[in-house]
């Protein structure tokens, strides 16, 4: 029994990190692309991302080190490159889901209290806030977690459910192949929870069959959830139009926008502020001590620089500048986060590992090739090699 309840409550701590902005930002591009198509390009990203889950859970569970960390485990099977491939990449990680949580949050606060025209006061509002509370509410977070976490469910369900009531299946016809290559990189980060699994073996005592059987149960727990939030989210949301896919991809706004303009429910606008706030509230803390950490260790041991309040503002201050200087960016924030520095940090580099130290080499080689293939198509799509113009709003 001791052993089932740690698997499900592991399994519970992997959802909890799965449900973060990126599924504020997925129904955008994925509704635009067409359901059908992106529910089976979001099934493929799953198992993709559990295959370089479940190889780095291999690795933390052998190394049984408690200060396991990516750079070091690349630095030993890949070298300098690799140690320096794997540091760019999780400070583009950590730097680019920040500047999405200050965006993103702002974003959403403007258009609830119809304060757009107050924007930039309320995103550094918001930011004061956040930062705040993660460099001083870090024991409140240990403590309240579950409750949170709880909150945040309930409002999802609610959501969920109200949303179906005003569902249109009209609005799930529709295809855009060309689209997917966008919606790929948002989805891919919609699985991204790797930065935790060195913590997670730790608490398992390094017991593979546990980490492994609550990594499987976790990733298909929010597939599931991904799914629902989906259907319910492009169902409800036209193409074009005021409130639709089209202005919230050219805007860079949340899903939860439009469905709030369409579905007049306060219940439903309660529950949406909720889940958004607290999906974003919970990322932007346990990110925040995550590139905390990072900048700490960068000022210290390579700039020198050990002064607290210099690694403060390092750790904080860019996000805040590039959310500020380009508002809208909350989309193609995550799209860089998931299209280069996620596949590279958590799929080609893992993947190149596997193939250097396993006998069977069809697998790594395959997912290598994924995973590349989408860190060049985030690529071209960054230089502007290939545009995609939606629809006419």
């Amino acid at each position: 029994m001791k052993s089932l309840a740690l698997t499900f409550g592991v399994s519970l701590l992997v959802v909890a990190n799965l449900i973060g902005a990126g599924i504020l930002g997925i129904p955008i591009l994925a509704g635009i692309a067409g359901f059908w198509p992106s529910l089976i390009l979001m099934v493929l990203s799953c198992i993709a991302m559990m295959y370089s889950a479940i190889f780095l859970a291999r690795r933390a569970c052998e190394e049984k080190d408690p200060v396991f960390n990516y750079p070091s485990l690349y630095a030993c099977q890949l070298g300098n490159l690799g140690k320096h491939v794997a540091t760019i990449t999780n400070a583009l990680v950590l730097y680019g889901l920040m500047t999405a949580y200050i965006a993103g949050g702002s974003i959403i606060l403007a258009q609830l209290f119809g304060m757009q025209h107050a924007s930039t006061w309320l995103m550094i509002l918001f930011f004061a806030f956040m930062t705040i509370l993660t460099l001083t509410g870090i024991k409140f977070f240990e403590k309240c977690n579950y409750i949170l976490m709880i909150v945040l469910w309930g409002a999802f369900i609610v959501m969920c459910f109200i949303g179906v009531g005003h569902s249109q299946a009209s609005n799930l016809q529709h295809m855009d192949l060309a689209f997917l290559l966008l919606a790929l990189p948002m989805i891919i980060t919609g699985f991204h929870f790797h930065n935790l699994i060195p913590t997670l073996a730790t608490h398992v005592k390094y017991d593979k069959k546990t980490l492994y059987t609550a990594i499987v149960i976790g990733m298909i727990l929010g597939l599931i959830i991904n799914t629902i939030w989906l259907y319910v989210a492009t169902s409800v949301i036209p193409l074009t139009g005021e409130f639709s896919l089209v202005k919230c991809f050219s805007g860079g706004i949340p899903a939860s926008i439009p469905m709030n303009q369409i579905i007049h429910s306060t219940t439903f606008i309660s529950a949406t502020m909720i889940f958004s706030m607290l999906a974003i509230l919970t990322s932007y803390v346990g990110n925040g001590l995550g590139l905390l950490g990072f900048c700490e260790d960068l000022s210290r041991n390579y700039l020198k620089i050990e002064r607290k309040w210099f690694i403060i503002a390092l750790t904080f201050i860019p996000p805040l500048v590039i959310a500020f200087t380009f508002q809208d960016i909350f989309l193609k924030a995550i799209g860089i986060v998931g299209g280069i520095g996620i596949v590279t940090l958590f799929g080609i580099l893992p993947a190149i590992i596997d193939f250097k130290t396993s006998n069977k080499k069809f697998i790594p080689v395959t997912f290598c090739l994924v995973f590349t293939v989408i860190l060049v198509i985030q690529i071209v799509l960054d230089l502007h090699i290939i545009r995609f113009l939606p629809p006419t709003i």
